[in-house]
């Protein structure tokens, strides 16, 4: 029958966007993936603040403001975080930072001549 076959084949699509859609909002979670942006918490917090100086003598410059706001991660062996630190006036940077398992954190990459509103993606 065409009106049974029809609502099998509707049933079949629906099943496969609806797994489809887990599959894309897990991978996002995954260990590799960047995870979305979220705002600034205590872990990220300290992690921006160690890499500070690190930050200055890569970018040879003394930042008077310094303030973390936003963050991604991605799970690999450790941890990378993708900060975005406001600088001043309406200047922005991002920073990615390394925290191995054993805690420790160390400066991977910096992007100056950021804005508020320019999203965090892997550098």
């Amino acid at each position: 029958n065409t009106c049974d076959n029809n609502m099998k084949l509707s049933t079949v699509i629906i099943f496969s966007l609806v797994c489809l859609s887990i599959v894309s909002t897990a991978s996002s979670r995954m260990v590799g993936g960047i995870s979305e942006e979220f705002p600034i918490d205590d872990k990220a917090t300290k992690v921006a603040m160690t890499v500070q100086g690190d930050v200055e003598m890569a970018t040879n410059h003394h930042y008077e403001v310094y303030e973390p706001v936003s963050y991604a991660r991605q799970l690999v062996a450790g941890t990378n975080y993708f900060i975005k630190i406001h600088v001043g006036n309406e200047e922005y940077i991002h920073v990615r930072a390394y925290q191995t398992l054993q805690g420790n954190i160390s400066l991977n990459n910096q992007q100056t001549g950021r804005k508020r509103t320019d999203p965090i993606s892997y550098f």
